[in-house]
């Protein structure tokens, strides 16, 4: 799991917990960003549960390949990397409503990668939390298979793009 590197997420630490909880005998590795770790502070942290504020990149992007899923908060520097490694993920937006941040951009990123690419995301801990025990599914597979598609064709364009400008 990963909030990114700019702000601690406290609800998305509460999912690692209960999550960490639920799961007992499957690592769960959260990435809690600058100042992240001090909401586990006061609590009983199961041992399946490591939490770090910061990862090295390769290290980040390791996991994140032998993870069964991934789940990100909504912003562009963590989704885009998962998205080029057509990783399982599972987005959980930072909400203006409970003060994690400014407006609900997050929110429609969130929407925005759903109906480009068919990722599924929570605003909800609950379900969120529930959905971490299910195995990713023939449609997870073929949704990477779109983001697959999708990242192919960007590139394609991305391609022309440039070709178009060195004549």
């Amino acid at each position: 799991m990963t909030a990114g590197g700019q702000l601690p997420f406290d609800r998305l630490a509460e999912v690692a917990l209960e999550g960490a909880l639920s799961l007992p005998e499957e690592p769960v590795i959260y990435q809690a960003g600058p100042g992240g770790t001090a909401w586990f502070e006061h609590r009983d942290v199961p041992a399946n549960l490591a939490v770090e504020e910061f990862m090295e990149v390769g290290r980040h992007r390791k996991l994140m390949v032998e993870a069964r899923w991934v789940v990100s908060h909504a912003g562009m520097g963590s989704l885009l990397p998962l998205l080029e490694q057509a990783r399982p993920v599972l987005v959980f937006p930072r909400l203006k409503r409970y003060r994690e941040h400014r407006n609900d951009h997050q929110l429609d990123t969130a929407i925005a990668m759903r109906e480009r690419f068919g990722l599924r995301f929570y605003t909800e801990s609950q379900a969120l939390i529930s959905q971490l025990a299910q195995t990713p599914s023939a449609t997870d597979d073929s949704k990477l298979e779109l983001i697959e598609r999708r990242r192919e064709e960007f590139g394609h364009r991305l391609q022309g793009m440039l070709e178009s400008r060195v004549r």
